[in-house]
């Protein structure tokens, strides 16, 4: 599928494999939706075992900032109101103990950005999530 494109790296301890996509807009058909999410999940369950797992891109999603029941996999600061491609994210990571490491802090961006969906000016970060595999508890990090 052309949204989906993978790269393993062979590091010395542990080999790692970054998946980048790019997820259908909220407002493509169910069944285009469908086609992507199966075919991400067919490439994430053909990732060698024991591999480090990325899985980044623009998901065009929004998962909002409730996490009741969700800790594992997401923090308290996502974005917005939780959409339907927010809903296949969230399961996506449920079923390969992905965490959404973009909502465990609050960051403010600066910059300004016209997003297409909503015809309006503003950075969406809940668009634009990296999830990791998760190992143990997410750690956070302050930057400088």
């Amino acid at each position: 599928m052309e949204r989906i494109i993978i790269a393993r790296f062979r590091c010395n301890a542990r080999h790692i494999t970054i998946v980048q996509c790019y997820a259908p807009t909220e407002d493509a058909s169910d069944d285009v939706k469908d086609d992507f999410y199966n075919a991400l999940t067919s490439s994430l369950t053909r990732i060698e075992k024991g591999d480090i797992k990325i899985l980044m891109g623009d998901f065009n999603a929004k998962i909002g900032p409730n996490n009741n029941g969700l800790e594992t996999i997401m923090g308290r600061h996502g974005v917005g109101t939780r959409s339907n491609n927010g809903d296949r994210l969230i399961d996506l990571c449920q079923t390969f103990q992905l965490v959404i490491g973009g909502t465990y802090t609050e960051e403010h961006r600066g910059g300004d950005a016209w997003h297409p969906t909503t015809q309006a000016h503003g950075l969406d970060i809940s668009a634009h999530l990296g999830t990791y595999q998760q190992t143990e508890q997410p750690k956070v990090e302050s930057r400088p």
